[in-house]
């Protein structure tokens, strides 16, 4: 799920990418809840700014399916539709558990 060849030709250093992805895990894990929270509320602009935010992050890491669903939410939240919100906020949550057990075992 972590793109690791181009975390160490990015960081280099283990310690470094280790840093970088618990720091990941802890803003990740924030962001998501804050989501799971706009979804529910329908607030589409608050959706837009948290997956936006979230696919930045994911490409840092090289986490590519996450980005992949959260830039289809931002670009539905952008144009007001909510329609997929819930599917794609269960994909999401499944993908980030596996991305961050990778994590967790490194």
């Amino acid at each position: 799920m972590l793109d690791m060849v181009m975390l160490r030709e990015f960081f280099g250093d283990d310690n470094d990418i280790r840093d970088i992805l618990v720091q990941f895990i802890q803003t990740t894990d924030h962001d998501i809840q804050q989501l799971g929270q706009a979804i529910s509320e329908r607030d589409v602009d608050q959706v837009a700014e948290l997956t936006h935010r979230i696919k930045g992050s994911s490409l840092v890491v090289g986490a590519d399916e996450m980005v992949r669903i959260v830039g289809e939410m931002e670009a539905d939240a952008r144009i007001q539709n909510d329609y997929y919100f819930d599917e794609l906020y269960a994909a999401l949550t499944d993908t980030y558990r596996y991305v961050s057990e990778e994590i967790r075992a490194i």
